[in-house]
């Protein structure tokens, strides 16, 4: 059985920088869940271009060697009837703590009902509320 994780930036990212703190256990998730389906959310290409400049401005990144590409990713359109979604079930309200991209995160996990795969600490009180996978 195939299962479906939604990919945070700090995730991704620590995969893509061998200098990252969580770039390790990163990378071993994405080995370890090559055939599963990874969701992303299609801002977080945005979001990740946007930490690799701010990264390599200042020193700290350092990409994969040779051509990586993750299997079995599928984007998610970020879009009025999401929204909508989110609004009709009153996640907003269950969610308001977050901040920015975070929100949008959980919302998507606790509509899809999937894992969130993060490294960041802000999902910590909404466990359960989402399903958490914490690689650092």
């Amino acid at each position: 059985m195939t299962n479906n994780y939604l990919i945070d930036n700090s995730a991704l990212f620590g995969w893509a920088n061998t200098k990252d703190r969580y770039h390790s256990v990163c990378k071993r998730f994405f080995e370890e869940h090559q055939n599963d389906e990874l969701l992303f959310p299609i801002h977080s290409l945005f979001e990740f271009q946007a930490s690799r400049s701010r990264k390599i401005k200042g020193g700290d990144f350092q990409g994969l060697p040779g051509n990586y590409r993750l299997k079995n990713k599928k984007f998610i359109d970020i879009n009025r009837k999401l929204y909508d979604e989110c609004q009709r079930r009153g996640i907003f309200e269950k969610f308001k703590e977050l901040k920015g991209a975070d929100l949008l995160y959980a919302c998507i996990a606790h509509i899809g009902k999937y894992t969130l795969v993060t490294c960041d600490s802000d999902f910590d009180a909404y466990r359960d509320d989402i399903s958490l996978m914490k690689l650092s």
